[in-house]
């Protein structure tokens, strides 16, 4: 006599998803294929859900290739970047749990999570700040800088024997490259079959504890369970595939992959992540500034791509990008003159409807102020990251960024000088 698992649930107006994370996903490229899926500005990354839908079946594809199996764990130890997200969909197509690892871990607590999760693969980020991850892996394993790629038999870490390094090549790691180089060995035909075998019962994801009382403590969770997550969360918020989402929170945890990612695919939404190199203040920046504005928008479109409402109704910050030395931005109309007449000063600009529409909201006259009285001074790090974040040439001339600020109150113009390394 079989026995199959029941349901019973109160009252409510909406159901749960009864789909895997792979068929929502699917879902979400068929209804949003031309919206923006996922923005990463530190990598130069837009893809919308067509584009990403495909790199994901690509990763899956090779996954399979290398021979992850359903049930299988796979573990991913990185900080916020493309790769992560797309891991994550793609070990959710092939039944493979994802394993998230905290990427503040040292050599002690990265053992204990690999061999507690019994990790058979890992993705992990090279460098971060002042953390050095391929080091760390090796200070656990040594045997990976002599061993086979692909073949690794590792005596700290005996169920792990597939490295797959986001960074430049390195002994006994299989690079990203050559594992998407793997794609072509396995049909689309055979990945969707491997997808109709998948339950959303089934389990997908393991999290961790902080482990602050001990060693860390893993869930196990189902598509069931983190999906509806995101997916309610972000309906009492009233998400729809009109919103942007910036996600500057950790992805290896559930606020950053579940209420974050999952939020957004469930309705179609763009996920943005900031660079993880910098401060609230740059953050800021490559979070709310757009740098190339569609020619399709009507006036009022582009309008808002240059204003955010940093308190709702009662302020907006208008940005304006400039190639002068920081001794050399004008001040006061001086300003509204260089952004209207001169194209080879200041590049990137409104259009002139645009800045008629911004003059409007600069009900008093301007106040300067060049001491970054708007956020914090940023070390020469984020500098960097940030110049990286505008695209800018190592030949390009030492940029410099205008920010103008208006409310019923008072105007601020501010100027951070950022140093290109």
């Amino acid at each position: 006599m079989s026995t199959e698992l029941s349901y019973a649930s109160g009252p409510a107006d909406t159901g749960l998803l009864g789909i895997t994370i792979g068929d929502m996903l699917d879902a979400a490229v068929a209804r949003y294929s031309a919206n923006e899926a996922l923005v990463a500005r530190h990598q130069g990354i837009r893809w919308t859900y067509a584009e990403f839908g495909s790199r994901v079946d690509e990763l899956a594809r090779a996954l399979m290739a290398l021979g992850v199996a359903k049930g299988e764990r796979v573990g991913i130890w990185s900080t916020n970047r493309a790769e992560w997200t797309l891991t994550q969909f793609a070990t959710s197509k092939l039944g493979a749990i994802l394993v998230n690892v905290n990427p503040s871990y040292q050599a002690s607590e990265l053992e204990y999570a690999l061999n507690q999760s019994g990790c058979r693969y890992l993705v992990l980020t090279d460098v971060f700040k002042t953390t050095n991850y391929n080091q760390i892996l090796e200070s656990i394993a040594p045997e990976i800088t002599t061993g086979v790629p692909g073949a690794l038999k590792l005596a700290r870490v005996p169920q792990l024997e597939v490295v797959i390094t986001l960074g430049s090549p390195r002994k006994g790691m299989l690079s990203w490259i050559d594992v998407l180089a793997r794609a072509g060995e396995v049909s689309a035909d055979a990945l969707a079959q491997r997808q109709r075998e998948l339950s959303f019962e089934d389990p997908i994801n393991i999290q961790y504890t902080s482990g602050t009382t001990g060693f860390p403590k893993g869930a196990t969770l189902s598509h069931h369970n983190i999906l509806n997550n995101g997916y309610f969360v972000a309906r009492l918020m009233n998400f729809s595939h009109k919103d942007r989402l910036v996600i500057p929170v950790p992805l290896y945890h559930c606020f950053g992959m579940v209420m974050g990612n999952l939020g957004c695919i469930t309705h179609g939404a763009t996920m943005i992540y900031p660079d993880p190199e910098l401060d609230e203040a740059g953050n800021y920046l490559q979070a709310h500034v757009p740098f190339e504005i569609p020619n399709s928008l009507s006036t009022d479109e582009r309008l808002r791509w240059f204003a955010f409402d940093n308190v709702a109704g009662t302020e907006r910050v208008f940005f304006v990008f400039t190639r002068e030395p920081l001794s050399g931005i004008p001040i006061d109309d001086e300003l509204v003159a260089l952004c209207r007449d001169s194209k080879d000063r200041c590049p990137v600009r409104p259009s002139s409807e645009v800045w008629a529409s911004v003059q409007k909201h600069l009900q008093e006259p301007l106040k300067t102020d060049k001491t970054q009285e708007f956020g914090k001074a940023q070390t020469s790090t984020e500098q960097a990251a940030t110049s990286r974040g505008l695209g800018l040439a190592k030949d390009d001339p030492q940029p410099s960024v205008v920010m103008m600020a208006s409310s019923p109150r008072s105007t601020l113009v501010a100027t951070l000088d950022l140093i290109h390394k």
